[in-house]
C-alpha cells in the first residue's frame, strides 16, 4: 500500500532535520569537544580603583571543563599561568594566588606590582609542557590561542607628585649624651624595608664615616613611617667587648652628624632625591635615672581645655611619652585626651577631651620611661638588673594634682 502525498513529504522532511542534527552534533563535538580549546589570557586591574599596581592576569577558556585539573589538584595551577617581574640578571616569579571562576583561572600577585617595572605573564594550557611552542602567541595587553600565550606588561612611572622626605628626627634637642641610645626617624610615607643599614650613617666632624654605629634591628611603626634607629649597646655601655675593642660610637665635647641618603625609596618607588642632615653636640654621658620627684606639674584651670604640662629638668624618650603617662581621676576614672611634647621633649603637655572640672587627679607614670640615655624609672642602663634600685613601686610613679 501507497503512503499518501503528505505523509510522505512530511516523512522525508522529519528525516532530514534528524540527519541535520546529527551533522551538526557530530561537527560541534569534533571541533569543540575533542578539539582544544581557545584561550584568551588578558591583564587588568583588581578594583575599581584602576590603580596599575594592582593588577591580576586572568585566562579565559572557551570550555569550563578546561580547567578541571586544576580544580582537582589546586596546586597544579602554578604550572598554568605565573607571572615573572623582568630585569636585572634574570626573571623572578612573584608570589600571588590562583582561582576559577567559570570559565576563567586568574592569578592574583600577593603585593603590588611596582612603578617603572616590566612584568612576563605566560600561560601553558593544560597538557603541554612549560617549554612547549606548540601555537606559541604573545601580545601586549590580551592575547589568543590554543597554545602558549604571553604577555609584556609595563607598569607606568608614578605621576609626578611631590617626593617622599623626612618629617623629623628625635630627639629634638641640640645636645645629646655621649652614652645615647636611639634616633627616631618619621618619614613623610610608608618607605622601603630592609636597607636601614645602607641609608643611614654617622659621621664625625671631618667627615669620616662611624664605622658599625648601629644595631642591625629593624624596628618600624605599624604604618611604616617610623623607623627607630638603635646605636649598638654593645659599643655604648661600658666594660663590654665592642665598647672595649671598639670605643663608643660617640665622643664627649665632639659634634656627631646623623646622614640620611637620598637614593632611599619610599615603598611607592620614589626616592627621598635629596640627602638629610641632623647634627647633634656630645655631651658628657648620663647615668642618673630619671626622678619624677624633680618634675615640675602645671596644673590647667577649671572650665578650660588648656594643657596639663609637666617640665622635666632634662629631655625624654620621645616615643615612651606618647604612651608611658596618663591622666585619671582621684577614683581611677581615665581622662582621655591627647598628648603632645614640646621644648625638645623637655615638656608633655596632656589636652583633654573634655574641659577641665574642679577635683584631685592622678598622673600615672610607667616604669619603663626612659630617658635619652636608656635609664628608666626602674633602673640606670649601665646597672645590671639585680643590682638595681627602682625609684618607684613596679607599678611606675604617681604625680598628684588639683584643679581649683
Amino acid at each position: 500500500m501507497k503512503r499518501p502525498l503528505p505523509q510522505k513529504a512530511a516523512w522525508i522532511a522529519s528525516l532530514l532535520l534528524t540527519v541535520v542534527v546529527i551533522v551538526v552534533a557530530v561537527r560541534w563535538l569534533g571541533e569543540g569537544w575533542f578539539s582544544s580549546p581557545d584561550y584568551t589570557l588578558f591583564v587588568h586591574t583588581a578594583d575599581a580603583s584602576r590603580d596599575p599596581t594592582r593588577v591580576i592576569a586572568s585566562v579565559h577558556a572557551s570550555r569550563g571543563s578546561a580547567w578541571s585539573a586544576y580544580l582537582e589538584r589546586p596546586d597544579s595551577a602554578e604550572k598554568l599561568l605565573w607571572v615573572e617581574k623582568v630585569g636585572g640578571t634574570g626573571s623572578q616569579r612573584l608570589f600571588g594566588s590562583h582561582s576559577v571562576n567559570g570559565s576563567e583561572l586568574t592569578f592574583t600577585p600577593a603585593s603590588p606590582l611596582i612603578h617603572g617595572s616590566m612584568y612576563h605573564i605566560v600561560f601553558v594550557p593544560p597538557g603541554q609542557g612549560a617549554q612547549s611552542d606548540a601555537g606559541f602567541r604573545t601580545g601586549f595587553i590580551s592575547v589568543s590561542g590554543k597554545g602558549r600565550l604571553e604577555l609584556i606588561h609595563q607598569i607606568p612611572e608614578p605621576a609626578a607628585v611631590e617626593p617622599p622626605s623626612v618629617q623629623s628626627i628625635h630627639p629634638g634637642t641640640e645636645d645629646i649624651p655621649a652614652n645615647h641610645l636611639k634616633f627616631y626617624v618619621t618619614f613623610s610615607e610608608p618607605m622601603e624595608q630592609g636597607v636601614f643599614m645602607e641609608r643611614i650613617k654617622l659621621r664625625r666632624p671631618d667627615g669620616s664615616e662611624i664605622a658599625g654605629p648601629f644595631r642591625a634591628t629593624e624596628l618600624w611603626s605599624p604604618d611604616g613611617k617610623r623607623l627607630t634607629v638603635w646605636l649598638h649597646p654593645g659599643r655604648q655601655k661600658t666594660g663590654v667587648n665592642l665598647n672595649e675593642d671598639e670605643g663608643a660610637v660617640l665622643r664627649e665635647n665632639e659634634d656627631v652628624t646623623l646622614v640620611i641618603s637620598g637614593d632611599w625609596r619610599a615603598a611607592s618607588g620614589r626616592k627621598l632625591g635629596s640627602e638629610f642632615k641632623r647634627t647633634y653636640r656630645v655631651a658628657k654621658p648620663d647615668h642618673d635615672q630619671p626622678d619624677p620627684a624633680k618634675w615640675v606639674v602645671h596644673s590647667p584651670k577649671p572650665g578650660t581645655s588648656d594643657p596639663l604640662r609637666i617640665e622635666f629638668p632634662e629631655p625624654l624618650d620621645w616615643a615612651l611619652l606618647q604612651n608611658s603617662l596618663s591622666v585619671t581621676t582621684s577614683g581611677d576614672g581615665v581622662i582621655e585626651g591627647r598628648i603632645e611634647t614640646g621644648n625638645d621633649e623637655r615638656e608633655w603637655l596632656f589636652i583633654p577631651k573634655s574641659a577641665w572640672s574642679h577635683g584631685e587627679f592622678r598622673i600615672k607614670v610607667s616604669p619603663v620611661l626612659e630617658d635619652l640615655a636608656g635609664n628608666n624609672l626602674e633602673r640606670p642602663f649601665e646597672v645590671e638588673v639585680a643590682d638595681a634600685r627602682p625609684l618607684t613601686s613596679a607599678n611606675g610613679a604617681q604625680l598628684a594634682f588639683k584643679i581649683e
